[in-house]
């Protein structure tokens, strides 16, 4: 099972990122096969630091225009949020072991 939840709108999002706890959001598609590399490793970091930061997954194929209003160009695209803020951003999917 998932511990990465899926943003289901931009009103979600907003609400998601817009949170004290710090959100990571992944940016994928279901085609994107970079995306499917990178989501186990992210999917493990979310299942050790649950409490402390929120794991999301936006689905560009469904939220197209959300993907494109804040700049994500490429896939997979990670943005770390606290407080509405973005803090950190990560394009690819070469992480380190």
């Amino acid at each position: 099972m998932s511990a990465i939840s899926p943003v289901e709108s931009e009103e979600h999002y907003a609400e998601l990122t817009g949170a004290d706890k710090i959100t990571v959001v992944l940016f994928s598609a279901p085609w994107c096969g970079q995306c499917k590399l990178i989501t186990p490793k992210l999917n493990k970091l979310a299942k050790e630091a649950s409490d402390k930061v929120a794991y999301v997954k936006v689905d560009t194929t469904v939220l197209e225009d959300l993907a494109v209003d804040l700049g994500v160009s490429a896939l997979p695209s990670v943005k770390i949020y606290s407080k509405g803020q973005v803090i950190g951003e990560y394009v690819g999917s070469k992480w380190e072991k």
